[in-house]
């Protein structure tokens, strides 16, 4: 399960799901570009601790898909430090809830160039 969600993370929270290319060398560069992100994002998030709090009816993590828009903002800026980093990240915690199963919807999806993208 490890392979499976890390690569469920690495295309839709960073936004590998979408490529910007057609020539085949530039989408596997614009590929390791996210792969950095993705190891950069799970090395900051990793030496996060949460703290568990007695009250709380379910442990909770981080939420990794504002993670990666954190950690995404850190990199290209030069105002952030690490440790306002680290309070970002602990603002958006998730629960961990066992037991949850949910279909998979797939959908194929093509290039999409920057003159016609959505947003």
């Amino acid at each position: 399960w490890g392979i499976e969600t890390a690569f469920d993370q690495l295309k839709y929270a960073l936004g590998a799901a979408s490529v910007h290319s057609k020539n085949s060398e530039l989408i596997i560069q614009e590929l390791y570009g996210k792969l950095i992100m993705f190891n950069f994002c799970k090395t900051i998030v990793g030496g996060i601790e949460v703290k568990q709090q007695e009250y709380w009816k379910y442990e909770y993590k981080l939420n990794i898909k504002m993670a990666m828009c954190i950690c995404r903002e850190f990199w290209c800026s030069q105002t952030l430090a690490a440790p306002e980093v680290e309070k970002m990240l602990l603002n958006y915690l998730v629960p961990i809830r066992d037991n949850r199963i949910f279909p998979r919807d797939t959908v194929k999806k093509s290039a999409i160039a920057f003159n016609s993208r959505i947003a």
